[in-house]
């Protein structure tokens, strides 16, 4: 593609890790939230993914390329910044840019009540009752404005 031959490089699905959906990689740098849990909830899962994280950022620094990772997941608390950037600043100097996508809170709220009911075994309930104050306060802390003053406040953001 176009950002390709502008030298961007993108994790990509492994024999062992299905990095094509970079969900994983934040789901492993977020140990906390229990929205991500079962993306990684064994050790050694955790550390495959980590360990082909770094050798796909080593392959692209030494290719001189700039690298792209995307998921919804990232935006969730809990997310370790410090290690999501351990991994391109000290040893790379890459300058991280943080872009958030900002999207109406009510519409993003229903469209995380659409990805709840594709899940495999869950209960089919009205929207209405599916949002709880319990599940709106969540939906709250992983909404972008939230997301957007994680990531400018954290060390070794370059540009949010």
């Amino acid at each position: 593609g176009d950002l390709m031959k502008d030298n961007y490089r993108f994790p990509l699905k492994s024999d062992k890790i299905p990095m094509k959906s970079h969900s994983y990689l934040a789901a492993c740098l977020n140990r906390v939230h229990s929205r991500l849990e079962s993306k990684c909830s064994d050790e050694t899962f955790r550390i495959a993914v980590l360990d082909y994280f770094q050798s796909f950022v080593n392959d692209a620094a030494n290719g001189d390329s700039n690298v792209i990772i995307s998921s919804e997941d990232f935006v969730y608390p809990g997310l370790n910044l410090t290690e999501l950037t351990s991994y391109l600043v000290p040893r790379h100097q890459y300058k991280i840019h943080v872009v958030v996508y900002y999207r109406r809170l009510y519409d993003w709220i229903y469209s995380y009540y659409n990805q709840f009911t594709k899940l495999k075994n869950a209960q089919k309930i009205a929207f209405a009752e599916w949002l709880t104050d319990e599940i709106f306060e969540d939906s709250l802390l992983g909404y972008s404005v939230a997301a957007y003053n994680r990531f400018k406040d954290a060390p070794g953001i370059f540009n949010v």
